[in-house]
């Protein structure tokens, strides 16, 4: 069963992913030559001869003092031009970002080949199991959310169905991984109704980001931004609650297994002791990890002169720090819910075979 969720995974990526087209009017391209010139109000600004891979060279007007993101493109680079169609006229090319696929590429193939090297087979299924998890994001929440399906149901949904494949791809189809899938599946919904009613009691909107507001003007207007943050949090504390439920579960069965005689009680208690240490861990990274991930936003407010108990008032903090909170609580919750329900797995499964 394991090779075939692994088989599965590889045909979502191989077969269906190529059937999707890229838009057209975007192509790659190499810049060479670059150009003084002036714009319309004799402002000094540079033009890009740039030519696309289809063998087309096109001009692109640069202002580098506008483009912050693009900054001290030189000949020579990859860069990704925009073309717009203008009602039988010209076509006007635009700058529109750098070619990064080529490092991220060689970034790709260094993280499989540092999972293959290490874990080997078992890394092999890892990937399989990543692999599942993007398809199912990819080809069933966002396309139902982009059809007005409510979005944190759509993220359970989908949770129901990458997470018990991952987990028995990643760690087998036993009992253990068993447990963890049911424990993580109730943590996950614990922690949507944790985060639906504090999203919905701090009145977050969820247009904290430019990209909220771009998805009801170019996506869909009638998706909910509140419920697609309610849908971020459940997804991404999948992904955290996966470590927690297989270690603890892993725990319970393996002490079980190094002493055969010890009754209920006596074996939870030992692996929540061994659980309050993950839990300590495992909230310090997730703390770590939302506050690396909002490094500039955090230096903004800072260097500013605003109190920070009026700075988490702000929904651009008051969203991660929600975000966190709820995550948090959720694989804290986790811990004596994976390790009850493995207990009771693990006594009754001595009892049966005593039996």
């Amino acid at each position: 069963m394991k090779w075939f969720f692994l088989i599965a995974s590889f045909v979502f990526f191989f077969v269906i992913t190529p059937q999707i087209t890229a838009a057209q009017e975007y192509n790659q391209g190499t810049v060479t030559d670059i150009q003084s010139v002036a714009d319309t109000q004799g402002k000094p600004i540079d033009r890009l001869i740039i030519r696309i891979d289809n063998g087309t060279t096109v001009r692109v007007n640069y202002d580098r003092q506008q483009s912050n993101a693009i900054t001290d493109i030189q000949k020579g680079d990859r860069v990704v031009v925009q073309t717009v169609q203008n009602f039988g006229k010209k076509p006007v090319h635009l700058l529109s970002t750098r070619v990064r696929s080529n490092a991220m590429l060689i970034l790709a193939v260094l993280f499989v080949a540092c999972t293959l090297l290490v874990a080997r087979l078992k890394g092999l299924a890892a990937l399989g199991a990543m692999f599942i998890s993007f398809a199912v994001i990819f080809f069933y929440i966002l396309p139902r959310i982009m059809a007005g399906d409510e979005p944190i149901m759509t993220a359970i949904l989908g949770c129901c169905v990458f997470v018990p494949v991952s987990f028995v791809l990643s760690h087998g189809a036993n009992k253990k991984t068993v447990t963890a899938i049911i424990s993580t599946l109730c943590s996950l919904i614990l922690t949507g109704a944790l985060g639906a009613f504090f999203v919905s009691y701090s009145g977050l909107t969820g247009f904290a980001s430019e990209e909220a507001g771009y998805v009801q003007l170019m996506v869909n207007q009638n998706i909910s931004i509140h419920d697609l943050l309610l849908a971020g949090i459940v997804i991404g504390a999948s992904g955290i609650l996966d470590d927690i439920t297989i270690s603890q579960s892993a725990i319970v069965f393996a002490l079980k297994k190094a002493a055969p005689d010890i009754n209920f009680t006596q074996l939870y208690r030992e692996a929540m002791d061994v659980g309050r240490d993950h839990i300590a861990s495992l909230v310090n990274t997730l703390i770590l990890v939302y506050a690396g991930a909002s490094l500039p936003l955090l230096l903004l407010f800072t260097s500013s002169q605003i109190s920070p108990l009026i700075a988490i008032n702000f929904e651009i903090i008051a969203e991660e720090v929600v975000r966190t909170l709820v995550a948090s609580i959720g694989l804290i919750m986790a811990v004596p819910l994976t390790t009850l329900a493995a207990s009771i797995v693990a006594v009754n499964e001595k009892k049966r075979k005593s039996a």
